[in-house]
């Protein structure tokens, strides 16, 4: 489980060969994010696992960096849960925000470990995304840290796209997908430089959601008229419509 994870992760950007993070280089890391300490094994409907143990990766960067780590969760996604969303309130939200915050300006690092989850409307059956962007305010919580802390490392778990308005401000770009019960050992291998991140993007990453083909073709191609999608642009998807339409992709298929 942990190689096979290893051999998915894909190194989006990395400036300044600010990955590796050998130990010992930092005093103090801030992890950032609910995908910190999620279960990702839990919810999405039909993918949902029952594993032996999972691995979260606050417990796998803990492991590598000790004393140097401290955690902020900075934003709330909720419980698990298919058909429904939990919410927090407002108040509760911005002070989970602000002690991120807070906490990044004594940090010399900041690792943000974010992007979807299992969530009824994220990577879900039965529940497509209703946006191109990450959800609970992540967009604007990773811009914030990085105006803070210029060494912000950010780490996504997802099955899929998403925008990233960020990307010019942040140090490094992992991509993680969904790695298993030893998520967290598999991403501090990575993180550490113990494991060389050597994954291929399957998929293209769009500057913006309106580039891809199906949003050419009004609500037919999407989100469908009558509970029925219309694939209108035929052969033309992922690549094809990218290179024969000369759309720049944020991240290009096989990246």
């Amino acid at each position: 489980c942990r190689r096979i994870g290893e051999e998915g992760i894909v190194l989006l950007k990395n400036k300044k060969d600010i990955l590796p993070i050998e130990p010992g280089r930092y005093k103090r890391i801030l992890v950032v994010g609910d995908n910190a300490t999620r279960n990702m094994s839990y919810g999405g409907g039909s993918s949902e696992l029952k594993t032996k143990f999972d691995i979260s990766p606050l417990q796998g960067l803990l492991e590598v960096y000790g004393d140097a780590i401290d955690y902020a969760p900075g934003y709330y996604a909720g419980k698990a849960m298919y058909g429904r969303v939990e919410q927090l309130d407002a108040d509760s939200l911005l002070r989970l925000k602000n002690e991120a915050l807070a906490k990044a300006r004594n940090a010399d690092l900041v690792i943000f470990i974010g992007g979807m989850n299992k969530n009824h409307r994220q990577d879900c059956e039965d529940g497509d995304r209703e946006d191109y962007n990450l959800s609970y305010g992540q967009n604007e919580l990773i811009g914030e840290l990085a105006k803070i802390q210029k060494n912000t490392v950010v780490v996504t778990f997802a099955g899929n796209a998403f925008a990233t308005p960020w990307l010019d401000n942040v140090q490094a770009l992992v991509q993680c997908w969904y790695l298993g019960s030893m998520s967290g050992t598999t991403l501090a291998n990575v993180i550490s430089g113990k494991v060389n991140p050597s994954g291929k993007l399957p998929v293209t990453f769009a500057k913006r959601q309106e580039d891809y083909p199906c949003f050419q073709y009004g609500e037919e191609g999407y989100p469908g008229v009558g509970r029925q999608v219309h694939y209108k642009e035929g052969i033309y998807v992922g690549y094809r419509h990218f290179d024969t339409r000369q759309v720049q992709p944020q991240f290009p298929f096989g990246f």
